[in-house]
């Protein structure tokens, strides 16, 4: 089968954009991949969505030095870190609040 010419100057790439000699601080990694874990969680989209090329290729037209982290990382260390942030703020908060009173409610949702 021969290849339209035209076609193949209008399709793009998806490696096209990946470009190994950029790259970033360390530290403005983990500034995005926090970013992203917020998005994600927020969003309510899968963690294996990460791993699509699509999506990486999505991040490096974004930022060309940005190398997004993988599902594992994603949904494991990154998560985990955060979880952790969360309740030593918490502990904190609550060890320094008095006189302080728990409610249970039950919400009944009708589909």
């Amino acid at each position: 089968m021969k290849t339209n010419s035209l076609e193949s100057l209008l399709q793009s790439n998806i490696s096209g954009n990946f470009n190994p000699e950029m790259s970033i601080t360390e530290d403005r990694q983990q500034q995005i991949d926090k970013s992203v874990l917020k998005a994600w969680i927020c969003a309510g989209i899968p963690f294996e969505t990460i791993d699509n090329p699509f999506v990486i290729d999505m991040f490096k037209i974004l930022n060309n030095g940005y190398n997004p982290p993988s599902q594992n990382t994603l949904s494991g260390c990154i998560l985990d870190e955060k979880v952790a942030k969360v309740e030593k703020t918490i502990d904190i908060e609550l060890k320094s609040e008095k006189n302080l009173t728990l409610n249970m409610y039950k919400f009944y949702f009708k589909f």
